[in-house]
């Protein structure tokens, strides 16, 4: 044992270059290893801390009664669940002028939670009192001044507090209360609970539902965060399971272990693996002198392991050092822009699991470099002679004139196993930038689309409606006044109305696609349901009908798709636009409606629609006016979102205002999307904007500079990230590369030396050597064109079924793989100079005589 220990030492220290090459591969594949898996966890962390701002630090909540409420307070602590943060609030009741304002009372530890914090004052300690955020008191016309007196539904209150604006600016108002300030419309509480999350989140929830007898239909979960601690969300259509499991196969520490694990580890080979060719002779002396394969196999171990047990601590250190320095020096590029700079964890996992992963790899090294030495007989080692197979001998000179080329083809092709890894390692730095590239670029397109449609940040500002009646709006005269506020850009008005399509039978290809969408109580109780089946046959879908100007109109062209939008044609043939449902693996096939099919659109008479009106039932018919359209396109989306009736859940129509005045007499717009100049103030565009609509009853202003802002630089943060990484594995992969051919170049200096010999020049010498790294080059090119396109399709086939991208286009960057096959040819002419440029500084009898 001892004897072998000593001789790793002693090969160690005799071959330095080889020990210091392979040292420095294993401090700076675990540097790249620990310190990329720490930023992948920090980066993972600052997007859970951004979910936590969006939706709320609590897991699930809970309906409860005063009995259990008070059971839950006297039981907080158990061995069954841990519970880390506890918020109650209770409903008080609720007004609906001059907005839509619930009551509640809450303690400090729901507010921090739902991520509100007091900036002034206090919480309401006595009837009378009432404490309001930022966005409500703008809306409400109040002074930001505690003390100040509101007079809400014939009761004053007096401002106590003031407090933050939740991250997604929201139409509702919330006003906090004290616990008698207000009747008790019912003795029920919503308990927020915060459960451990080192510990099962699932098995917490349920020990605590049975201990304290809650039924689950009074148990909620907050699927954004609850679904990053392993909640799983509720299950979609069966025939789609493999969708939500693919969803799920994200970017993780494990990932980052494997890659740069593999590719840390190609690199060790490739070095080791040529300095144990330079002493296969001394490894058939060992054999001669007794030495077995696992004495052998042990050594070599040994050798790699001692390297490795002083390079990992080091290339720890110096991986976490670089990694949180960057991460402090420039935490935009890592963390949200909510998160305080600085807030780096270290990931042990990459640290214990890559110590496993690559003692496991250099053990596998270990193996297949003895399997190597084993196809030479002892003799031929000590010799260092090479086993050669015999091949039919063929006359070039005869039909070639130029022999350095035919040679540096023979060279080239010599040890297969080495020139098909070369080009693979070569084409696979290429492949993995240009299908990250593709990937980043789909990624931008539909945040910039998701953003205007689902996210609803088309716009710096929304003036919105907080009413179900069609005839109360914002007036022509107010839009024209809201062009001319200094510091907008563009006015963008939207028109409503809530109605019903008419679909036959045949034209639902889904049967049972909207039934999952009936089980919300709001929907079911308050619309009777999205889509209903009627005794006359066909079925009666529930839809939003808007109205947009040009700009809007153009706006949907990013999600057309089938047929044109042209706000001419539609105005002059009376065609519209219709959304079609998306059935959650990114196709849009429930409903069978086209182009040029003409839709039939029930639309209640009265402009004060009552709750049963809006339920669309049989026996009101004559409530209801049928209208007919043209349809002249279908989209994905739309920009506008009208949360009092159906929301997104049913089916959208879009057709232009004049369309709106025309068919259904509507003349007051619902809402206004504002763009703002670059140079303007936000919060002085804001004030001049409310100025201008303060005196229409149930008008809301919401600003939405500060979301789109956020927004944007969590997504540019997330990408420049993401080139880091691939930015990375390229160097890797380039290590390897130019270790591997220099090995292929040195091992034929007996070659070059005779060639040498017999009279090429070493200018034509270096041309020869150069012209083999361009066939490298290109030859990795054609590989590299052929998988970056697979893995481009591959991408888009993800996104469009697994992760949703709203219209992701597979399309090849010509440009960009152009620059590729430059770059690969430019690194292969490069990685074979070197070691020539070393070759031609020896005299020509040392290298023949090297063989």
């Amino acid at each position: 044992m001892m004897s072998l220990i000593k001789f790793a030492i002693q090969y160690i220290k005799h071959y330095k270059k080889q020990s210091i090459s392979i040292f420095l591969s294993i401090v700076l594949s675990v540097a790249l290893l620990t310190g990329i898996g720490s930023l992948v966890h920090s980066a993972n962390k600052s997007a859970i801390e951004k979910i936590r701002e969006d939706s709320g630090n609590y897991h699930f909540y809970y309906k409860v009664n005063e009995k259990q409420l008070k059971k839950i307070k006297e039981n907080k602590k158990s061995k069954k669940y841990t519970i880390d943060k506890l918020g109650v609030t209770n409903a008080k009741s609720h007004i609906d002028e001059p907005f839509i304002i619930e009551f509640l009372n809450a303690d400090s530890s729901y507010l921090d939670m739902t991520g509100r914090k007091l900036l002034q004052g206090s919480l309401p300690s006595k009837d009378g009192e009432i404490a309001f955020d930022t966005y409500s008191l703008n809306n409400l016309n109040v002074k930001k001044e505690i003390g100040t007196t509101i007079k809400l539904d014939g009761k004053t209150y007096k401002l106590c507090g003031i407090l933050s604006n939740l991250t997604n600016p929201k139409t509702d108002m919330q006003g906090f209360v004290n616990d008698y300030s207000q009747p008790k419309e019912n003795n029920s509480y919503l308990v927020y609970v915060k459960y451990d999350e080192n510990k099962n989140i699932n098995k917490q929830n349920s020990k605590f539902i049975k201990k304290f007898n809650i039924s689950k239909e009074n148990a909620r979960v907050n699927w954004h965060l609850s679904i990053e601690f392993g909640v799983k969300p509720p299950k979609g259509i069966e025939k789609y399971n493999i969708f939500e499991f693919l969803k799920n196969l994200e970017l993780n520490t494990n990932a980052i272990i494997l890659l740069v694990g593999v590719f840390g580890a190609a690199a060790v080979y490739s070095i080791f693996h040529v300095s144990i060719l330079q002493r296969i002779s001394q490894y058939g002396v060992l054999e001669v002198l007794g030495a077995n394969n696992k004495q052998l196999l042990f050594l070599l171990f040994l050798e790699l392991f001692l390297l490795f047990i002083i390079g990992f601590p080091i290339g720890c250190i110096l991986g976490i050092g670089v990694a949180s320095t960057i991460y402090e020096r420039f935490p935009h590029i890592f963390l949200s822009s909510d998160i305080t700079p600085g807030a780096f964890f270290i990931s042990e996992k990459s640290i214990y699991l890559g110590f496993l992963f690559i003692l496991l790899l250099l053990i596998i090294i270990t193996v297949r470099v003895v399997h190597q030495l084993n196809k030479y007989s002892s003799i031929e080692s000590m010799k260092n002679f090479k086993v050669t197979n015999k091949q039919k001998r063929t006359l070039e000179s005869v039909r070639h004139s130029n022999m350095t080329k035919v040679l540096s083809h023979k060279y080239m092709t010599q040890k297969k196993g080495m020139f098909v890894g070369i080009l693979f390692s070569l084409s696979l730095g290429g492949i993995i930038f240009l299908c990250s590239s593709y990937s980043i670029q789909l990624t931008k397109n539909n945040n910039e689309l998701t953003m205007k449609a689902d996210d609803g940040l088309n716009s710096d500002y929304q003036v919105t409606m907080q009413t179900t009646d069609f005839d109360i709006g914002i007036p022509k005269g107010k839009i024209s006044r809201l062009n001319e506020v200094e510091g907008v850009s563009r006015v963008y008005p939207v028109k409503y109305l809530f109605g019903a399509i008419q679909i036959k039978e045949k034209q639902l290809f889904w049967k049972n696609f909207f039934k999952p969408l009936e089980k919300d109580y709001r929907i079911k109780n308050f619309f009777n349901g999205i889509c209903t089946k009627q005794s006359e046959g066909g079925y009666l879908l529930k839809t939003n009908i808007y109205g947009y100007n040009n700009g809007m109109l153009e706006g949907l062209n990013s999600y057309v798709i089938d047929g044109k939008v042209n706000h001419d044609d539609m105005v002059k043939n009376n065609k519209v636009i219709v959304r079609l449902p998306m059935d959650g693996t990114g196709m849009y096939d429930a409903v069978d409606i086209k182009p040029g099919n003409t839709i039939k659109v029930k639309v209640p008479k009265t402009m004060k629609p009552t709750g049963e009106i809006v339920k669309f039932k049989e026996e009101n018919k004559d409530d209801y006016v049928t209208k007919e359209f043209v349809v002249a396109a279908t989209v994905k989306r739309v920009m506008a979102n009208n949360i009092y009736f159906i929301g997104d859940y049913g089916m959208d129509i879009v057709m232009t205002n004049e369309q709106m005045k025309n068919n259904f007499n509507i003349e007051n717009y619902n809402s206004v999307s504002i763009k703002k100049t670059k140079e303007s103030n936000s919060v002085e565009l804001s004030e001049n904007i409310k100025s201008v609509v303060n005196n229409i009853k149930r008008c809301i202003v919401t600003d939405y500079t500060i979301a789109i802002e956020k927004n944007n630089t969590y997504l540019n943060q997330k990408l420049l990230f993401i080139y880091g990484i691939v930015f990375v594995l390229l160097a890797i992969s380039l290590f390897h590369i130019i270790n591997t051919v220099s090995y292929l170049v040195f091992s034929r200096r007996h070659e070059f030396g005779i060639l040498r010999a017999m009279g090429i020049t070493d200018n034509r010498f270096l041309l020869m050597m150069m012209r083999e790294g361009f066939l490298y080059g290109l030859y990795a090119s054609i590989i590299m064109i052929i998988g970056s396109i697979i893995g481009q399709f591959m991408i888009y086939f993800m996104v469009k079924r697994i992760y949703l991208y709203i219209n992701p286009i597979f399309e090849v960057n010509a440009p960009l793989y152009i620059g590729m096959i430059v770059l690969n040819i430019i690194i292969s002419i490069v990685a074979v100079i070197i070691p020539v440029k070393q070759i031609l500084k020896n005299d020509i009898i040392s290298e023949i005589s090297k063989s």
